[in-house]
């Protein structure tokens, strides 16, 4: 009896332990989830507000620019911002090129093999081929 007690005993420790471990981690889980959405969302209306008075804050920059540097290397200063604008957004719209390209090609090759959900896991893919460097 005291050998079966015992291993009871084990038996609901270890269950508690799983258990407090599982919720500690489902806790953790929903913190993450809720960050990410209030992240993205917060992104979402910022970008919102920018795209809206765009013309307002490239005035209020080029005043700001003049401000900092003069009147005399303020143009090289939104030259030079300017050329960096455009290569940042050369690199990313050629991820973004690569990305699909990578996408097309997997789903091509997942389809071709018989490979279950081969959009899914070719978007996946593809998304995750974005972050690459």
């Amino acid at each position: 009896i005291n050998e079966i007690l015992a291993s009871l005993g084990d038996t609901y420790l270890n269950i508690d332990t799983l258990l407090h471990q599982a919720t500690e981690y489902l806790i953790e889980f929903v913190k993450k989830l809720y960050t990410g959405i209030s992240d993205t969302f917060i992104g979402l209306i910022f970008s919102i507000y920018i795209l809206a008075d765009k013309d307002r804050l490239r005035a209020g920059a080029k005043k700001i620019t003049t401000a900092i540097v003069g009147k005399d290397r303020k143009d090289g200063v939104i030259n030079t911002a300017r050329e960096i604008d455009h290569a940042f957004g050369g690199f990313i719209q050629g991820k973004i090129v690569n990305a699909i390209i990578i996408f097309v090609l997997t789903f091509i090759a997942f389809w071709a093999f018989g490979i279950p959900y081969p959009q899914l896991l070719a978007l996946i893919i593809g998304i995750t081929d974005i972050g690459e460097s």
